[in-house]
């Protein structure tokens, strides 16, 4: 038997993409566009300057300004950002990361295997190089992320088939490069805020697959600002 001490009590890995179908397993040929390590910081500095004070608000996780905001209760399709995005999934985007899952650079996790001859206990290997972990982070409000940039068709094989060691999160932050959207997975709240284009937030929460509403920039995240499981 083997299973997982997760040392700095990290929140269990979230998917909150999906595409259409979503098998259970993705297997990504050796030549298929892929997100690579984005080393300069700088390039989510917009986030921060547009950011509402910390705390579990819509505009406290997603920039302020945008036309509209959706709070997504499940899964959000791949499908409906590329549709409203130029390029579509060959569109370049870039996800952040947070650092502090205990998986990122292994010393939050301990690997536990169970035989006859005994217990053994082993810490999980960085899931990324020692370049990668000692990049610069985008620092934000009591957060700070690794980056990435690549297609946006990219994002979920990457994330499902990624380096050893990675735990197939997705990520906690998504914005094509010309921001036309943001896309915000907040690691201690329960849903997924998307910021966009009037169309596309109508998208979303006209998709029939989808629990999402309309909120906005100041509404809250908590569990008394959802009104639709009341």
């Amino acid at each position: 038997m083997v299973g997982t001490e997760n040392a700095s009590a990290d929140p269990a890995p979230r998917d909150m993409l999906s595409s259409r179908p979503s098998p259970a397993e993705v297997t990504v040929p050796d030549d298929a566009p892929r997100l690579a390590h984005e080393p300069d910081p700088t390039v989510g500095a917009w986030i921060g300057e547009r950011l509402g004070p910390f705390g579990a608000t819509v505009g406290g996780l997603v920039p302020r300004g945008y036309a509209a905001y959706a709070r997504v209760l499940h899964r959000l399709v791949v499908d409906l950002l590329a549709a409203h995005t130029a390029g579509g999934v060959d569109a370049e985007v870039v996800a952040a990361l947070w650092e502090g899952f205990g998986w990122v650079d292994g010393q939050g996790v301990v690997t536990v295997t169970v035989s006859p001859e005994g217990v053994t206990r082993e810490r999980l290997a960085p899931a990324f190089s020692p370049e990668v972990l000692a990049a610069p982070r985008l620092e934000l409000p009591h957060r700070a992320y690794l980056l990435f940039r690549g297609p946006l068709g990219a994002v979920l094989p990457w994330c499902r088939a990624g380096a050893p060691g990675y735990w197939q999160q997705t990520p906690n932050l998504l914005w094509p490069t010309d921001r036309t959207w943001c896309l915000a997975t907040e690691i201690d709240l329960d849903s997924t805020v998307v910021a966009g284009p009037r169309a596309l937030v109508d998208a979303i929460c006209a998709h029939p697959d989808l629990e999402a509403f309309e909120v906005g920039e100041g509404d809250s995240l908590m569990v008394d600002g959802d009104d639709v499981n009341v």
